[in-house]
C-alpha cells in the first residue's frame, strides 16, 4: 500500500494542476492578471467593432456627464431662496387667479392686449 502511494505521488508531481499549486506557495492566494489585452488580430471584425462602439460611448458619456456637472454647477452656484421668494412673491397672483378654463374669446382678447402693449412700448422708445 505505501509502495502505491508513493507511485501514485510520483506519478500525480507532473500535473499542472499540483506545478500551479507549489508555485503559489503556502498562502494558497492565486495572483490573477487582467491587464493582459489581446492584441487587435486576435479580437477578429467583431471585437474590433465592439471595441470601437465602446469607446465612442464611454467617450460620448464623459461629454455628456461633463455638460451636465457644467450645467448644474452654474445653476447651484446663482441659486439663492431670496430669487425663488421673490419670483413666487412677484407672480402670486398670477398662480393664484390662473383660468384653466379660459374661452376663445378671452384667448383673442389677451392676444390683443398684448399686441397692443408691445406696439405702444416700441412707439415709446422710438418716439
Amino acid at each position: 500500500m505505501v509502495a502505491r502511494s508513493a507511485r501514485m505521488l510520483r506519478t500525480t508531481r507532473g500535473l499542472s494542476s499540483r506545478q500551479t499549486r507549489s508555485a503559489i506557495g503556502r498562502n494558497g492566494v492565486r495572483q490573477v492578471n487582467f491587464s493582459r489585452r489581446t492584441s487587435t488580430e486576435e479580437m477578429g471584425w467583431f471585437g474590433k467593432l465592439w471595441t470601437k462602439v465602446t469607446g465612442k460611448v464611454v467617450q460620448w458619456g464623459k461629454s455628456f456627464a461633463g455638460w451636465l456637472w457644467e450645467g448644474l454647477t452654474k445653476f447651484f452656484s446663482s441659486f439663492s431662496f431670496e430669487k425663488v421668494a421673490t419670483f413666487i412673491t412677484s407672480n402670486w397672483d398670477s398662480f393664484w387667479n390662473f383660468n384653466w378654463n379660459i374661452s376663445d374669446e378671452q384667448i383673442d382678447k389677451n392676444m390683443m392686449n398684448i399686441a397692443n402693449q408691445f406696439i405702444s412700448t416700441t412707439a415709446g422708445f422710438f418716439g
